[in-house]
């Protein structure tokens, strides 16, 4: 499979938290397979998780082009008349990284996917020199004044191409060449060395990932929320809760309205055992990204953990609503059924009032 990936958040998964034994997956299909159905889904902006509109989505097959549509102002697209079988989607959008991913119909009436595309980087141009302002107070240093006099255009398409590799191509290894070719371009290129630490990541090096991440945090001055995003999963995934909950807070400061940094700082605490604390910023998380199914996985988590089993409910149903197909989705339909019965279960115990 190639396919773009948000490879910030990706919060992980959290099924396999919300029982203390496993739980079987079924990954069985409908033995009555509608003769045609349609294909619905969403695109959302891999970082802010937000929806892409204007995209162009094609749906084809070995047979050739099968039909297409563009996202409408929410993101979302319809593909109608799809028979059972294996397709590739394609999705193209001016600002964005093409997409590519294999997806197999079941057979059910409606198949929804949700995809994930990475900006391109913007092209830089030198600043218009201004007249000299009048004095005043000195400002923090950001991200941006780092970015006055424009990136050289071979460090840019160098970092283009890196992308390219990384996210559509699933080449990590072969995107860091061009990643340091860009940073050898423009040795400031702190977008550069994040992309480096994320392909680090991918290739099971959490070691010089976190090198690179705190490198880009270090040439940015602190203001790259992108690398404080992927820092805090790296932390996280390795079982560093304390530092992750820094990293995540970090990218709070930096832009309230960013939903990972709540969502990070939410995985952080829970890997803490902290449930309590990590209740309030995984809700704010799935307030500022109502659509992303992975965040409804963590809630759910958390409300377990709480003993909040009917609030736990509502948000598996809410992932299942955003999810309605895939072996995650009947894993996470087999808990729902499991909780039911448990709440069930203490409502029947109860002593009669």
């Amino acid at each position: 499979m190639r396919h773009s990936r948000t490879v910030f958040l990706p919060l992980a998964l959290f099924g396999a938290l919300l029982l203390s034994g496993p739980v079987a997956a079924q990954d069985e299909v409908s033995s009555v397979a509608e003769e045609q159905g349609l294909i619905r889904g969403i695109v959302r902006d891999a970082v802010t998780g937000r929806e892409v509109a204007d995209a162009r989505v094609a749906l084809s097959s070995n047979a050739g082009m099968h039909s297409s549509d563009s996202t409408n102002s929410n993101g979302q697209f319809t593909l109608d008349s799809v028979p059972r079988g294996s397709y590739t989607i394609t999705v193209d959008h001016p600002d964005y990284i093409p997409l590519t991913q294999q997806i197999n119909t079941d057979g059910h009436p409606t198949f929804g996917v949700q995809l994930s595309m990475r900006k391109k980087l913007a092209a830089a141009t030198p600043a218009a020199p201004e007249p000299s302002p009048a004095p005043a107070a000195p400002s923090a240093p950001s991200a941006a004044s780092a970015r006055a006099t424009g990136i050289p255009r071979p460090a840019q398409e160098a970092m283009n191409r890196g992308m390219e590799l990384l996210y559509v191509k699933s080449d990590p290894r072969g995107s860091i060449g061009q990643f340091e070719r860009a940073i050898r371009e423009y040795p400031d290129f702190f977008e550069a060395y994040t992309q480096i630490a994320l392909a680090r990541t991918s290739l099971g090096d959490p070691h010089d990932a976190e090198k690179a991440f705190r490198k880009a945090i270090e040439l940015s001055q602190e203001q790259y929320a992108d690398a404080y995003a992927g820092l805090a999963v790296l932390l996280s995934n390795e079982k560093h809760f304390g530092d992750a909950e820094a990293a995540a807070r970090k990218l709070i400061e930096l832009n309230p309205d960013d939903w990972r940094g709540h969502g990070e700082r939410a995985r952080a605490l829970h890997g803490l055992r902290r449930f309590q604390d990590a209740e309030a910023p995984a809700e704010q998380a799935a307030k500022l990204a109502p659509e992303n199914p992975t965040v409804k996985l963590l809630l759910s988590s958390i409300h377990l953990q709480l003993n909040k089993l009917p609030t736990m409910l509502e948000d598996l149903d809410a992932y299942l609503k955003l999810v309605p197909r895939g072996a995650e989705s009947d894993r996470m339909r087999e808990l729902r059924v499991k909780v039911q019965q448990a709440i069930d279960g203490a409502q029947n115990r109860a002593p009669a009032r």
